[in-house]
């Protein structure tokens, strides 16, 4: 990006030369993340044993699992967005 800065000549222009370029101090990155929560209700069916072992890290009981899953979101924000009644549906 820098390099950019320089004229086709390789003099330095009104942005200095290479050497200035290159050796002014670098710009830290900074991320901010937001405070979040998330709270819900989780229901879920499939056809393994009760337990379902592939939410352990597990091996379906029989070849592969075929399942369904639904979530509600009740009192979860992040930031200051609340998420209040989101919904998801998920199969497989």
């Amino acid at each position: 990006m820098r390099l950019a800065l320089l004229t086709q000549a390789g003099e330095g222009g009104e942005n200095g030369s290479l050497s200035e370029i290159l050796s002014k101090p670098k710009e830290k990155a900074t991320m901010t993340i937001s405070n979040w929560s998330f709270t819900a209700n989780y229901i879920e069916t499939c056809n393994c044993d009760y337990g379902c072992p592939c939410n352990f890290n597990g091996l379906p009981n029989y070849g592969s699992c075929q399942a369904m899953t639904r979530v509600r979101g009740w009192g979860s924000s992040t930031g200051g967005t609340l998420w209040n009644g989101s919904n998801g549906l998920a199969s497989w």
